[in-house]
């Protein structure tokens, strides 16, 4: 027997259920339009906190306000809590003794007897401006304000001990007094205690130098002060354009943590700056561009044994120099006089740079095709590069001697070795010899017209000669020296336009001419000198463009360079 278990429904049932239905639905319309109607946003008071009011200089510290207030939100901005719109305390009198790193907001809510209340709890990571006692000053928000505060500042940098904070940054110089465009080592060491939630190191940003980093960045672990510390290091080649003092500003390094409760901390810590002395070229150094260097070499490769050239033919020549300390940029591009025997086909000067462990290493060369075109003796000229040692301070030359090459006949001409060794041409047949024997003379009538053929032909040749306009040089009055330096300058101007290398070995080489200042050997003399503030703008976006990344290098516009120029050739400068 199979029970029949369904219920069925009276009319009293039914009419209870409709009831609560209406009840529950009547409910969520009136907690709707509890949480839709609007209620005014009054707070009783701001209160402000720091978590500590005795730090270091290269330390941060938390400031929290807090208000207890009635909330101004609807239905609308429970579902999207960011559009909740909560004012912010006016900051700008903290701004004045204090870095404001990070800022934050929290918001807690409860209802009582129908009224929203709510918690808003502003919080601010500061770091110090300055060393002292500091006052942070009262705050507002709406009517109220908070109370002010005081901050001891301890100058200097926190110890690491296990008072210190989670991190602390060195920056180390390897040197304290350098010469110009010599390369200094630049050392970041951050000390953490991990685990750190990410890590923000600032690059150093130092204005008249150029900055260039060495290698990847390294992390290792190190003992300090008996602690052990997490150590993230990154390396940077500085190279000081100017003389006098180069100031290497703050360095910061912040990051987040988690402490023991779970809560996120801001972690701060900074370097001070530091200073680095800056010295002219010596007077003594006698190169016309200035090179200081730990190192430098100078050697040439032959294709072929240049002892056994033969006219004709050719060979390839290759100048290599290597310098350590020294940016490829900075490197002279050599231009050598052969002799009219040897036609020279070179090739553009080509560039590279690695990195050793402290330091820099820079190569160029240059690949040039000789053609002998006469046979006879030639001599190479020598080769020599200037530059300043700066670990033992003395001037130091890089030469590849002189040499003498002997260019043989080419193969089937028919000159003897005696008559290429001479120089001199072969002798010419006597004519008067291979006249046939028993061959009159030619009569007296051919002897005549020769003559006055020949004094016709002179004739024309000086009216044609008269007629011709005088050399530009010669109209133009220049000298054999304006005019190399005019066409130093085209080169000068295509190199700049290019965005080229060349360009800051052959401004102080244009400008020391054009002025007449043997002593502007480096692009800071130069630019010094000119004192264009356009023409030093220019300069360094090219040496910023030739030091980047090849990666991340954009590509260079030289109008603008160009134009500098060409208006500060035509300029006079007082006391040139």
């Amino acid at each position: 027997m199979i029970t029949d278990t369904t219920q069925w429904e009276t009319p009293q049932l039914k009419d209870r259920k409709t009831m609560f239905g209406v009840r529950r639905v009547l409910g969520w319309i009136g907690f709707c339009a509890a949480l839709v109607t609007p209620s005014l946003l009054q707070a009783d008071e701001l209160r402000a906190s720091v978590d500590r009011d005795r730090l270091y200089a290269n330390e941060a510290f938390k400031l929290e306000l807090q208000a207890e207030t009635q909330l101004d939100f609807n239905l609308w901005s429970i579902f999207n809590p960011r559009e909740m719109e909560i004012p912010h305390p006016d900051t700008s009198p903290l701004e004045q003794s204090f870095h404001i790193l990070d800022r934050n907001q929290h918001m807690s809510i409860k209802t009582t007897n129908g009224e929203n209340k709510g918690t808003v709890t502003w919080t601010f990571f500061l770091a110090p401006l300055e060393s002292g006692t500091l006052t942070i000053p009262p705050l507002t928000f709406q009517d109220l304000e908070s109370n002010p505060l005081e901050i001891e500042v301890i100058p200097g940098v926190a110890p690491p001990d296990d008072h210190a904070p989670r991190a602390h940054l060195e920056v180390e110089l390897s040197d304290e007094e350098v010469y110009v465009q010599q390369q200094v080592l630049l050392t970041q060491r951050v000390f953490y205690d991990p685990p750190l939630i990410g890590g923000e190191l600032s690059a150093p940003e130092i204005p008249d130098a150029l900055v260039k980093p060495i290698d990847k960045q390294r992390e290792f672990r190190a003992e300090r002060n008996g602690r052990e510390w997490q150590v993230v290091e990154r390396r940077f080649a500085l190279v000081p354009q100017s003389p006098g003092t180069l100031v290497v500003p703050e360095q910061t390094f912040q990051a987040r943590k988690r402490n023991d409760e779970g809560n996120v901390e801001f972690v701060h810590t900074s370097a001070p700056p530091s200073e680095l002395r800056i010295k002219p070229p010596p007077a003594s150094f006698s190169g016309d561009v200035w090179l200081p260097a730990r190192d430098l070499a100078l050697t040439d490769e032959w294709s072929d044994a240049p002892e056994s050239l033969r006219a004709g033919d050719s060979v390839t020549r290759t100048i290599h120099v290597r310098a350590l300390g020294v940016a490829p940029e900075a490197l002279p591009r050599i231009d050598i006089d052969y002799p009219d025997s040897l036609r020279e086909y070179p090739e553009p000067w080509e560039s590279e740079s690695r990195l050793t462990d402290d330091s820099i290493e820079a190569r160029i060369r240059k690949q040039s095709a000789l053609v002998p075109i006469q046979p006879g003796s030639a001599r190479i000229p020598a080769v020599r590069i200037p530059w300043w040692d700066v670990e033992s301070d003395e001037e130091r030359v890089a030469i590849i001697e002189a040499s003498e090459v002997t260019v043989e006949p080419a193969a089937g001409s028919g000159v003897s070795d005696s008559e290429a060794d001479s120089g001199q041409d072969p002798p010419l047949t006597d004519l008067s010899l291979s006249r046939p024997p028993g061959a009159a003379l030619p009569p007296l009538w051919f002897w005549l017209a020769v003559v006055l053929a020949s004094g016709w032909l002179l004739t024309g040749l000086a009216w044609w000669r008269n007629r011709r306009p005088m050399h530009r040089d010669q109209v133009n009055g220049l000298s054999t020296d304006e005019k190399a330096n005019r066409e130093r300058f085209q080169v000068l101007c295509e190199r700049a336009q290019n965005g080229e290398a060349d360009t800051l070995t052959l401004l102080p080489q244009w400008a020391s001419a054009h002025f007449g200042k043997p002593a502007l050997k480096t692009v800071g003399d130069v630019t010094a000198y000119i004192n264009d503030p356009r023409l030093t703008r220019e300069i360094q976006a090219l040496e910023r463009h030739l030091f980047a990344n090849p990666n991340e290098r954009a590509p260079w516009h030289g109008d603008d360079l160009v134009s500098a120029l060409r208006r500060v050739a035509g300029k006079p400068l007082s006391g040139a």
